[in-house]
């Protein structure tokens, strides 16, 4: 071997890194936009718009935490579920004014995905959920009532990749 196949290796190699980093980069961007927008609407006609005006009954808004841990266990009764071919939603789970949804990432690992994302790209990705759960109109419930919504997501193998939080407050500020 001589020093031009070393250095054909090296540039192949650090290609190939940086395409992998790339694919898995808009992997999981793909899967987070596809859950921020899927999840709410296939749980918005079946479970919570029926609810919506009763939970805004002035009687009912006393207990706003019961109506969240009855939708909970009204979701989680049709989890885990397919959200793409990639992402399946495993539960919800609803605590101390905060509602959140526990997605895997079924084909990857964390270690596949963490080290090879970096902050910027969480920071934009965390921009669109936020922008994401502000603006849409199914989750205009848990804003309005002050509850934060957590979109947890977790590698093939159960290990953290990313947690995004929307606190209520955030949908007062400029993107």
């Amino acid at each position: 071997m001589n020093i031009g196949d070393t250095g054909r290796q090296q540039e192949s190699k650090s290609f190939s890194q940086h395409m992998r980093q790339w694919v898995w980069s808009a992997l999981i961007f793909l899967a987070l936009a596809v859950v921020t927008v899927v999840i709410p609407k296939l749980f918005s006609q079946a479970v919570v718009a029926p609810k919506v005006k009763e939970w805004l009954a002035p009687s009912e808004k006393s207990d706003i935490g019961a109506h969240l841990r009855q939708l909970m266990n009204q979701m989680n009764s049709e989890l885990p579920m397919m959200i793409d071919s990639e992402t399946r939603c495993d539960t919800t789970m609803y605590a101390e004014g905060t509602f959140r949804y526990i997605y895997t990432l079924i084909n990857v690992s964390a270690e596949d995905i963490v080290p090879f994302v970096s902050d910027q790209e969480w920071e934009v990705q965390g921009t669109d959920i936020r922008n994401r759960v502000c603006t849409t109109p199914e989750l205009q419930f848990f804003v309005t009532n002050n509850i934060a919504v957590e979109y947890f997501y977790r590698g093939k193998h159960g290990k953290h990749i990313k947690t995004f939080t929307v606190a209520p407050s955030q949908c007062d500020e400029n993107p």
